[in-house]
């Protein structure tokens, strides 16, 4: 457990890196726990057997079947059953020694601070993958516009009105 003062310290150098942002230590709190209880729903699912789990993707990939047996025993995987979680290692670094060894000492707020961190980016990768996306659908979009087509259609001195 991280103490006050390694929150503060976190909030801190996130609002550093990302200044728009304007994080808050409850912010920080929620998502640590969020990112927690998600690595140790699929940590448990992974380890029951039977489970296909893709190192590469960071995800279970097996049969509709074994998801339903998968979901019933684990109900918070439910949401990884088509995509991955691309932090699993860096919070698997993060609690495995919390949990098997640790004796309930703190985590380094460093550790926890890059486990955030690491979400922050895959989170603002997944962004920009969307607005380039809408970009080129709006790019797609102009090219073939009714107006367009219309201009072209018009232009073609081999059609009459018959």
């Amino acid at each position: 457990m991280v103490g006050l003062e390694g929150w503060r310290v976190i909030t801190d150098k996130f609002n550093e890196k990302f200044p728009v942002a304007h994080f808050s230590k409850k912010q920080e709190q929620e998502k640590e726990k969020e990112l927690k209880t998600n690595y140790k729903a699929l940590r448990d699912a992974k380890r029951d057997s039977g489970n296909g789990w893709n190192e590469s993707l960071c995800m279970i990939l097996t049969e509709p079947r074994v998801w339903e047996k998968l979901i019933a025993n684990h109900p918070k995987v439910a949401k990884f059953r088509k995509k991955p979680f691309p932090l699993f290692y860096q919070l698997e670094a993060l609690y495995e020694g919390e949990e098997e060894g640790g004796s309930g000492r703190k985590r380094k707020q460093s550790h926890i601070g890059s486990a955030l961190e690491g979400y922050v980016e895959y989170k603002k990768s997944q962004t920009n993958k969307t607005l380039q996306a809408f970009e080129e659908r709006k790019r797609s979009e102009k090219e073939f516009s009714v107006e367009k087509c219309v201009d072209q259609v018009v232009s073609m001195v081999e059609l009459t009105d018959k």
